[in-house]
C-alpha cells in the first residue's frame, strides 16, 4: 500500500478548530458575488460589445473562486483522512461523484436536447462537448461556435476538477504551495508565448480558453484556501500593506481596462499591447478577485454585509450555474413564441434576464436541488 495515501501529513499541524469551523461554516456573501459575477456575464451577453469585459471579469473572478473553494474542500478532507487513518482514495471517489451530481445532470441533459433537435453543430462536434473538451475545439479552429460556445469555460472548469485532486491529495505536503505559486506564475508566460508565436493577429481571446492560460486564477484561489484553512487571521487584510496594495491593484486595473486608454497608447509605442493585456491585466483581475473573495469569505461588514447577505442574491447565486449554461438559448426561445423585439438594449437586457432566472429556477427545484439532496449519501466523513 502506497503510504502516501494513508500516512499522517503536515497539514495536521492545523488546529481541528480552524477546520471544523470552515468545515462547518456557510459562507452566504460567496453566493451573493457569484449572483454578481453571473450578471457579468449576461451584461457582456445581452448588452452588446461595449460591455464585453463585465464577462471576461466575471469568468476570471468564477475561477478564482473555484480554485478557493475546490482547494478548501480537498485540503480539509485530507487532513480529516490523515487523522482518522482513512485512505484519500475514497475522499477522491466522493469529491468525483459530488462533482458529477452538481454539474453533470442538467448539462447532460441540454446537450441530448439540442442533440436531438441537430441544433446547430451540435451533432457535429458532440464529441467535444461530452467530454468537456470545447475549449481545446475553440482553440483549434481559431473560433467560437454559436450558441454552446460559453460552454469554453465550463471545460476548463471539469479539466480542472480533474487534474486538481490528485496535487492536492497526493503530492507530499511541502510541494503544495510551490505548486499553486507555479500555477499563478507559468499561466500568464504561457499566455504570452502563444501570443507572440502563434495567432499574433488573430483573437487574443481564444489564446485565453486552453486550461493552463487560467491557472494562475485558480492558483490564487487555491493559495486563499490554503493560508485561510491553516492560519484564519492571515485574511483578516487589517494591515496598512494590504491596504496600499488593493489601492494600487485598483488603479490599475482601472487604468488598464479603459478601451483605448491613455496607458495603452502609451505602452503600444513601446511594446506589443495585447502581450500586456494577456500577461498582466488577466492577471490583476485575478488578483483583485483574490481580494473580494478574501474579504466575502471573513465576512464584509455593513451596508456591503446586508447586502451580499441578503436573500435574492444568494438564490440567484445558487441557480448561477443553470443561468450560465441556459443564458444563451433565451433569445432562440423568445424568437420562437413570435415575441416583439426591441432595439433597446436596457429593455433587452431586462427580457432575457428575467427569462433566464425563471428557467433556471425551474430546473434549480426539478433537476438540480433534488439531485444536490443525494449528496448526503457521499459525505467525505
Amino acid at each position: 500500500m502506497d503510504s502516501s495515501i494513508t500516512a499522517p501529513d503536515p497539514l495536521s499541524a492545523v488546529p481541528v478548530s480552524n477546520i471544523k469551523k470552515s468545515s462547518k461554516g456557510y459562507l452566504p456573501q460567496l453566493d451573493s458575488i457569484r449572483a454578481f459575477l453571473i450578471f457579468g456575464v449576461l451584461l457582456s451577453h445581452f448588452a452588446g460589445e461595449n460591455f464585453a469585459s463585465a464577462g471576461i471579469i466575471a469568468i476570471i473572478f468564477f475561477f478564482v473562486l473555484s480554485g478557493f473553494l475546490i482547494t478548501q474542500i480537498l485540503l480539509k478532507s485530507r487532513y480529516r483522512d490523515d487523522l482518522s487513518g482513512t485512505s484519500r482514495v475514497h475522499s477522491i471517489k466522493q469529491f468525483y461523484v459530488r462533482r458529477f451530481l452538481r454539474i453533470f445532470p442538467i448539462y447532460y441533459i441540454l446537450l441530448a436536447v439540442l442533440f436531438t433537435v441537430n441544433f446547430q453543430t451540435t451533432r457535429h462536434d458532440i464529441f467535444w462537448y461530452l467530454t468537456y473538451t470545447s475549449n481545446i475545439l475553440y482553440y483549434i479552429n481559431n473560433n467560437f461556435m454559436g450558441l454552446l460556445s460559453h460552454t469554453w469555460s465550463l471545460s476548463v472548469e471539469e479539466q480542472f476538477y480533474i487534474l486538481w485532486p490528485f496535487f492536492m491529495f497526493f503530492l507530499p505536503r511541502k510541494y503544495l504551495l510551490p505548486v499553486m505559486i507555479a500555477a499563478i506564475v507559468t499561466a500568464p508566460i504561457f499566455r504570452a508565448i502563444l501570443y507572440s508565436n502563434y495567432l499574433a493577429t488573430g483573437d487574443s481571446f481564444l489564446l485565453t480558453v486552453l486550461t493552463p492560460s487560467c491557472m494562475d486564477a485558480f492558483g490564487l484561489g487555491g493559495i486563499l484556501a490554503y493560508f485561510r484553512l491553516e492560519n484564519k487571521e492571515a485574511f483578516s487584510f487589517k494591515s496598512i500593506l494590504s491596504k496600499v496594495f488593493l489601492i494600487i491593484c485598483l488603479i490599475f486595473f482601472v487604468m488598464l481596462m479603459i478601451p483605448d486608454g491613455i496607458l495603452s497608447n502609451i505602452l503600444s509605442s513601446f511594446i506589443n499591447f495585447g502581450i500586456v493585456q494577456l500577461f498582466f491585466i488577466r492577471l490583476l483581475i485575478a488578483v483583485f478577485a483574490f481580494y473580494v473573495i478574501a474579504k466575502a469569505s471573513i465576512g464584509f461588514k455593513g451596508v456591503l454585509k446586508i447586502i451580499l447577505e441578503s436573500s435574492a442574491l444568494r438564490f440567484i447565486g445558487k441557480i448561477s450555474y443553470g443561468m450560465y449554461l441556459y443564458h444563451p438559448f433565451m433569445y432562440v426561445i423568445y424568437k420562437k413564441l413570435g415575441l416583439p423585439m426591441f432595439s433597446n438594449v436596457f429593455i433587452t437586457f431586462c427580457i432575457y434576464s428575467s427569462m433566464t432566472i425563471i428557467v433556471s429556477t425551474l430546473s434549480w427545484y426539478i433537476i438540480e436541488k433534488p439531485l444536490n439532496g443525494l449528496k448526503k449519501y457521499f459525505a467525505y466523513d
